[in-house]
């Protein structure tokens, strides 16, 4: 007995859906892909198939699946790329990454209406330069603290009640940061102001050639310098957002020939302003 008429033929297609489409749905185009089919003749002279809505459902699905199972294996790559992370994102339950950014979006949008209701708070227009690239590097942030930063930097840039400006470009130099690097900064902005006083009479204390009456900038202290990694100075340095300098510019053309303690670190004022978006208000 003749066995029936069977063929199974695996083939990957690189062009757009809308090309793929067309494609199958085109019965004349079967011979170009069938090994035993060399013509194909239709009595009706039509040569697309027709579907009713239902058909055409289930033919979408057929193609989705299809596109799925194609991006299996680099689903695979990406976990073992993603590591420990990759639970967090969800990957390992099947979750594509799309999905995984809409959760964290979703997230996002909740924590900030509840704290902007707890505090009735009330919300201004934010310009889309700046909302758009907050938004995308929020997504992205699987770092707690440096997330708690980003729902802190969003609130400070709708708040109406903010008194200084979120520059357009804190996004940018948020997503550049190091959970390390931000906490460092943290901790720098605070010596040199609830911490003011203090930091004064350590420097003092090193220092028993200055008089009462000389003056300086609250550099930051060795300690905290030795507790991150120079790569990570240098990478705030990069940023502007510490300097070794705190000169400040003339605006009456006159020069002054002074020597900059290059020795000493200090939070720049972009630094401070960006250290003041990225935490909520109390």
């Amino acid at each position: 007995m003749q066995p029936p008429f069977r063929s199974n033929r695996e083939v990957i297609i690189n062009a757009p859906l809308g090309a793929v489409w067309s494609f199958s749905m085109d019965l004349t185009k079967i011979a170009e892909f069938h090994p035993r089919v060399v013509k194909v003749d239709l009595l009706s002279g039509k040569s697309i198939v027709m579907m009713n809505s239902n058909e055409l459902e289930m033919q979408k699905e057929v193609v989705k699946e299809g596109i799925k199972q194609f991006f299996e294996p680099y689903q695979d790559l990406l976990r073992r790329l993603l590591g420990p992370a990759a639970s967090e994102i969800g990957l390992a339950r099947g979750d594509s990454t799309r999905l995984w950014r809409a959760k964290r979006y979703a997230r996002l949008m909740e924590e900030f209406q509840q704290f902007v209701s707890e505090r009735r708070l009330g919300l201004r227009p934010v310009p889309p330069r700046t909302l758009f690239p907050l938004l995308e590097g929020a997504t992205l942030e699987v770092d707690e603290d440096l997330h708690r930063r980003w729902l802190a930097l969003l609130v400070n840039t709708a708040r109406i009640d903010y008194g200084n400006e979120v520059l357009p470009y804190f996004p940018d130099m948020l997503k550049q940061l190091t959970s390390e690097e931000a906490r460092f900064l943290d901790a720098a902005y605070d010596e040199m102001t609830i911490g003011a006083e203090q930091r004064q009479a350590d420097i003092r204390a090193s220092n028993p050639h200055l008089d009462d009456s000389q003056t300086f900038d609250l550099g930051t202290s060795g300690k905290l310098i030795g507790s991150i990694s120079q790569i990570a100075i240098d990478n705030l340095e990069r940023l502007r957002l510490v300097t070794r300098n705190r000169g400040g510019l003339s605006l009456d053309n006159k020069v002054v020939f002074a020597t900059a303690g290059g020795n000493h670190l200090y939070v720049s004022d972009l630094g401070q302003a960006f250290v003041i978006a990225c935490r909520l208000p109390k």
